[in-house]
């Protein structure tokens, strides 16, 4: 399969299981960490099919990806952080392999260490997107909610034990305002990465500085569009925004577990690699994090404990109305 022009994208392995209802779609690079937990999280949420695109991974996850009977896997010779025409290979993946090798149907686009909620009104995701097709739409927002562990140092955990189980903790503040009728929000300041960019300004000035110079990108934002119906008009313009409005009386969640036993290889390798430098900054940031505040509690005001489904939608992070 060719994508703009460029070098084909290379079936490694097709998935053995009829494809019974929307495809999960995902880039991964060194993610023998999740892969386990993230194929069991989205199966459990109903999904019956993969199509993982792998980037060089060395680390087992190629290994753990080609034995999977429901894992379809492709890959290509241009690295993650290649620009392809002025975009980031990772954008141009995102935008053309869901209606180019899905091509019908549903797609869900996320990321290893994204594990996506439904609002409690649907028992798996079969039952959302027949709602979604009965509403006559065509994609679905989420809020990207950071998970956490009471202090950073925490992240060292077992590698056999789940994210959900370690990193407990979210920020129930409000991320952005999203205005109905357009196709991205406006950021809030607020969720934990807010608060430590904070105490890294105040405490670390010079570095906070270096890290974020003018031209360089701040905050990470915190939504995504993750549903997408394929063979439609919604696709995606980058790795957050999508080309059409969201629905507004539907939100989902995708939780981050960015703190996890792979983070300090992560930034370790982030330098080395091919990483686009919006992604390296964010590596940078967190680097410092721990290494000033490894050992600092990262609970606040408006930090809850994740029992299920409902604590997301008491935060208002994810609803139906």
């Amino acid at each position: 399969m060719e994508i703009s022009g460029h070098n084909k994208i290379i079936v490694l392995r097709k998935s053995l299981r009829r494809r019974t209802g929307p495809v999960v779609f995902s880039i991964m690079k060194y993610e023998s960490y999740h892969l386990p937990f993230f194929l069991d999280h989205y199966r459990d949420l109903g999904v019956s099919n993969f199509l993982i695109y792998n980037d060089s991974s060395s680390d087992g996850t190629t290994e753990l990806l080609l034995s999977q009977d429901d894992v379809t896997v492709i890959t290509s010779d241009i690295p993650y952080g290649a620009v392809i025409e002025g975009e980031r290979w990772v954008s141009v993946l995102k935008r053309t392999v869901p209606n180019s090798l899905i091509k019908k149907g549903w797609a869900i686009i996320a990321d290893a260490d994204e594990y996506l909620f439904l609002p409690s009104d649907f028992e798996n995701i079969i039952e959302l997107v027949g709602y979604m097709e009965g509403q006559d739409n065509i994609c679905a927002s989420a809020s990207l909610v950071d998970f956490y562990p009471e202090r950073l140092a925490k992240r060292l955990y077992p590698r056999n034990l789940p994210p959900q189980s370690q990193c407990r903790y979210f920020d129930k503040g409000k991320l952005f305002d999203w205005t109905p009728g357009e196709s991205k929000p406006q950021p809030r300041f607020s969720g934990v990465r807010a608060r430590l960019h904070r105490l890294l300004k105040q405490n670390h000035e010079e570095e906070y500085n270096r890290i974020f110079e003018a031209e360089r990108t701040g905050l990470a934002k915190s939504w995504k569009v993750p549903l997408l119906r394929c063979g439609t008009n919604a696709v995606l313009l980058n790795q957050h925004d999508g080309a059409m409005a969201p629905p507004d009386n539907i939100r989902l969640t995708l939780g981050y577990y960015k703190f996890t036993p792979d983070l300090d290889s992560k930034i370790f390798d982030a330098p080395s690699s091919e990483t686009h430098h919006s992604d390296s900054v964010e590596y940078d940031f967190l680097k410092s994090a721990l290494q000033h505040f490894e050992d600092l509690s990262l609970l606040g005001p408006e930090s809850v404990e994740f029992e299920d489904v409902s604590s997301l939608e008491s935060a208002g992070h994810v609803f139906l109305n």
